[in-house]
């Protein structure tokens, strides 16, 4: 269904669930030729949802969306209750709360609808010009039997409880996306860029969620800050096609996973406390580009590299 989480401003966050229900009706089909055929009939209903069809069902294509869930099929029956759970819980989403709040350091701010998908444990969220993306299907952290069925995968699934803490991460995207703001990643963008692009939603998500506070890669982060940073000064100027695997997008990596959302967003974190207009602040970290140059400038500025030198 659609529906919209009101809160005391006027405007209200409109989530979209109806997805959920209309991969279960796919996904249940007895016959295991005719529920191929209506999986595939959902990946194309570019009618209902043509933003999740887009980034979600046809990636790469919907055979290979199909073949994927058909794999995981166990795995899948496993996560119909949570899914279904999660379609309820974020009826009370505070992501509407944290906009309002949000809104007052950067009045540009954009509320998006939410869409809640189900993919084929390719990507766990994005953003499209249609709103904010999540698939449901990676809600599965509680699963007892998550590593057995989905051995390559467990590491990288999520808790419920998170939802809201995520999304407002995704949020922060939009607003960069809205902005047009980021450029588009190629063999010349470093490793500093795709750190800042990433580490400055999680710092900004932050402020208002607290999400971030609890993660594995902020907790080792915290306690080992110094150590890193001696470790990312090293690789952050390379091309980021070389180094991202050692500090991003790595589920397994030891000894934590996604560091460099970490220390993105402690530079972030540096260059707001050191810059006397807040609001300016929020901007400048929220719309940095991608470009080498600005993001070496923003490292800079941050005077994050001080911290160290006491």
């Amino acid at each position: 269904c659609i529906y919209a989480c009101k809160h005391e401003e006027k405007q209200s966050v409109i989530i979209d669930t109806s997805e959920i229900t209309r991969f279960w009706e796919a996904f249940e089909v007895k016959d295991s030729l005719k529920r191929r055929e209506a999986l595939i009939s959902y990946a194309l209903d570019t009618i209902n949802n043509p933003a999740a069809n887009r980034v979600y069902r046809n990636y790469p294509n919907t055979e290979y969306y199909v073949n994927r869930i058909i794999k995981y099929e166990d795995y899948y029956k496993s996560m119909k209750k949570i899914t279904m759970q999660l379609a309820q819980k974020v009826k009370k989403s505070k992501i509407g709360e944290y906009h309002k709040k949000f809104k007052k350091l950067y009045p540009k701010a954009v509320l998006p609808k939410l869409i809640i998908t189900i993919g084929n444990l390719t990507m766990g969220g994005t953003i499209t010009k249609e709103g904010l993306i999540t698939s449901a299907e990676f809600y599965g952290k509680n699963l007892k039997n998550k590593d057995s069925l989905i051995p390559n995968f467990a590491n990288m699934l999520i808790d419920p409880a998170d939802f809201d803490g995520i999304m407002f991460h995704e949020y922060m995207h939009f607003q960069q996306f809205n902005a047009e703001s980021s450029l588009p990643r190629d063999s010349s963008v470093t490793l500093l860029s795709v750190v800042m692009s990433e580490g400055s939603a999680d710092f900004v998500s932050n402020l208002y969620t607290g999400y971030a506070d609890t993660r594995d890669n902020y907790i080792y982060g915290s306690k080992n800050e110094k150590e890193l940073y001696e470790k990312f000064k090293k690789d952050m100027n390379e091309p980021y096609t070389t180094v991202l695997k050692k500090w991003m997008f790595n589920p397994g990596y030891s000894p934590a996973t996604d560091l460099g959302y970490f220390m993105g967003a402690k530079i972030s974190e540096n260059y707001y406390n050191n810059h006397p207009d807040k609001k300016k602040a929020i901007e400048d970290i929220l719309l940095l580009s991608y470009m080498p140059k600005y993001s070496k400038k923003f490292f800079e500025d941050s005077k994050y590299d001080q911290k160290f030198k006491n």
